[in-house]
C-alpha cells in the first residue's frame, strides 16, 4: 500500500475535472447493486446520488493518482456444501475478480491513471463465527492472490487483517479488532430497529447464516437454529462493521464499495460482482451455472435440480453447465 497518498489538499478543481469526476461515478453505477425499490436511481443516477461521492473522487482526480476503491470481500468459501462447490475458489471468484478489474480498465480510459481496487478481504475478521478454520480462510486468500497473477489483474491488491495487526495469533487479533473498532450488541440491535438498511442486512445475514447452519447441524430443532443463527448475525455484523471501520481509517479518502445491495444515496456503493438468484448471493456463497447465455450464481442444490454437468479446471470442481447448451468449458 505505499503509493497510497494520504494528508490534507488544497487544490482548485476545475470545471473541466468535476465533469471527469461525473462521468467516472457514471461507469461506476453501471455495476451498481441498490435496496429494492430504488430503481429510478439504478437506471438514472441523481444529483444526490452523484454528490455523495464527488468530493473524493476529485480529491484523487486533483492529487493525478489513481481513483482507490476498497471493498470488504472475499473471505472464505461458505461451509455449506448445499452452496458451494468446496473451499477453494471456483469460476464465480474468476469472473467476479475479472469483472472488478475490468471496471478499473473502463475508468482508465477516460482518467489516464487509472483505478485500484483494494479488497479487504473479511473472512479472518468472522471465520470462527461461520464455521470455517483460519486455515480455510489463508488458503483461499493464498489462492485469490495466485488468480489475480495468473489472470492479470493488475488493478487489485488485498489488504487483511494480519496486515494490520501484525502481532499476535489470530484468535488475538479477532479480539483486538472487536475492542478497538466494534460497538456493542445493544447498539446493534437498536440500529436495526432505526435503520432500514441495518435492518436489511440483518435479515439476509440471518438468513444466510440460518441455512448454513441447518446444514451443519441437521439434528436441531428449527427454532433453535433460528435463534442460534440471530447470535451468529449479529457476531458477523459486529465484526464486518468493525472491520470496515478499521480499512476505513487505513484508506480515508478511498471510495467504499460493498457486496450488498445498499440505499442509492448511501456512503457506500453497492456493486454487482455478476448475476445472481439472489441479490445477497456471493461467489463464495453459491456456485456457477452456464446456462448457454450467461453465466450466474446459485446455490448449489439448486443447480443440482437441474439438468447439468460439471465442469472441472485444473482437477478441481468450476462452474455447471446446462446439458442442452453445453458447448465445453469456459475461457
Amino acid at each position: 500500500m505505499s503509493n497510497y497518498i494520504t494528508g490534507p489538499i488544497d487544490l482548485t478543481l476545475s470545471h473541466h475535472a468535476t465533469d471527469i469526476a461525473t462521468q467516472l461515478l457514471q461507469i461506476v453505477y453501471r455495476q451498481r447493486r441498490l435496496i429494492h425499490g430504488n430503481d429510478n436511481c439504478l437506471h438514472t443516477p441523481c444529483t444526490l446520488c452523484l454528490n455523495m461521492q464527488t468530493d473524493k473522487i476529485n480529491a484523487m482526480i486533483a492529487r493525478g493518482g489513481p481513483i482507490t476503491f476498497i471493498l470488504p470481500a472475499f473471505p472464505a468459501k461458505s461451509p455449506n456444501l448445499s452452496k458451494v462447490l468446496g473451499t477453494s475458489p471456483d469460476l464465480g471468484e474468476k469472473l467476479s475478480l475479472r469483472q472488478l478489474n475490468d471496471l478499473c480498465v473502463k475508468i482508465s480510459e477516460l482518467h489516464p491513471p487509472g483505478a485500484r481496487i483494494i479488497i479487504c478481504s473479511d473472512g479472518r475478521a468472522f471465520s470462527d463465527c461461520v464455521g470455517v478454520s483460519d486455515d480455510e480462510v489463508s488458503n483461499y486468500g493464498r489462492e485469490i492472490k495466485n488468480l489475480l497473477v495468473s489472470l492479470k489483474l493488475n488493478n487489485i491488491e488485498i489488504f487483511n487483517l494480519e496486515d494490520y495487526f501484525k502481532q499476535g495469533n489470530f484468535d488475538s487479533i479477532r479480539q483486538q479488532l472487536v475492542e478497538q473498532y466494534g460497538r456493542s450488541i445493544d447498539a446493534l440491535k437498536l440500529a436495526i430497529k432505526t435503520e432500514e438498511h441495518t435492518l436489511n442486512m440483518f435479515n439476509g445475514i440471518h438468513r444466510f447464516m440460518y441455512t448454513d447452519l441447518k446444514h451443519r447441524k441437521p439434528e436441531y430443532s428449527s427454532n433453535k437454529l433460528k435463534e442460534e443463527a440471530k447470535d451468529v448475525a449479529y457476531q458477523v455484523i459486529i465484526r464486518s462493521n468493525a472491520w470496515s471501520a478499521l480499512v476505513q481509517e487505513v484508506f480515508p479518502e478511498a471510495l467504499r464499495l460493498s457486496i450488498h445491495p445498499q440505499h442509492p444515496h448511501s456512503e457506500k456503493i453497492g456493486i454487482k460482482l455478476m448475476d445472481c438468484d439472489d441479490v445477497w448471493r456471493t461467489p463464495w456463497h453459491g456456485a456457477v451455472l452456464d446456462d448457454g447465455e450467461n453465466y450466474r450464481l446459485m446455490a448449489r442444490s439448486d443447480i443440482e435440480k437441474m439438468p447439468v454437468n460439471l465442469v472441472y479446471e485444473n482437477g478441481r470442481p468450476s462452474y455447471y453447465v446446462l446439458r442442452r447448451y453445453e458447448s465445453g468449458q469456459a475461457s
